[in-house]
C-alpha cells in the first residue's frame, strides 16, 4: 500500500484504481490468517496496522477526491492536511512501530513540521473564509 504514496503526495487515481481488490485481499487474508494471528503477536500487529493504513487511505481518498478542485485557502489546507496524514504513513514499520530507518527520516519528518507551523498560520487566517467552503456530505 506504501507504493501509493510518493515523497510529497498520496497517488489518489492510482489506489482507486485498485482500492476494491485490496479490500478484497485484506479480507481474504484476515480469514486465512486468523487463527495463526491469534498465537503470533507480530502478525496480528501487522494485519491490524495494514487494516488501519487501507482504512485511513480510502478515507484520505474520498475526501480528497471531493476536494479535488482547491478553490479557497481553506480547501487547500484541508487537502493538504488529508494529504500528509496518509504520508505520514511511510514512517511506520509494517507492525505500525516508528521506522527510523527511512531515507532522510529527520529531514523529511521535519519538513512536514514546517508545513504543519506554516498552515497553523494559515488557518489562524481562515475566519473569514470558513463561510465559503463547502462540506462533503455525510456518508
Amino acid at each position: 500500500m506504501k507504493s501509493f504514496m510518493k515523497p510529497r503526495y498520496f497517488d489518489t487515481f492510482q489506489f482507486e484504481a485498485v482500492a476494491k481488490r485490496l479490500a478484497e485481499d485484506l479480507g481474504d487474508i484476515q480469514i486465512l490468517a486468523y487463527r495463526a494471528a491469534r498465537k503470533n503477536t507480530q502478525l496480528k500487529a501487522q494485519h491490524e496496522y495494514s487494516l488501519e493504513m487501507f482504512n485511513i487511505m480510502v478515507f484520505s481518498a474520498v475526501e480528497l477526491k471531493y476536494y479535488v478542485h482547491v478553490k479557497t485557502r481553506g480547501q487547500f489546507l484541508v487537502n493538504n492536511l488529508l494529504e500528509l496524514n496518509v504520508l505520514l504513513l511511510l514512517f511506520h514499520t509494517s507492525q505500525g512501530k516508528l521506522d527510523l530507518s527511512v531515507d532522510n527520516y529527520a529531514d523529511r519528518i521535519f519538513d512536514f513540521w514546517r508545513s504543519l507551523c506554516c498552515w497553523e498560520e494559515e488557518f489562524q487566517a481562515l475566519h473569514r473564509d470558513v463561510v465559503h467552503m463547502k462540506t462533503p456530505p455525510l456518508i
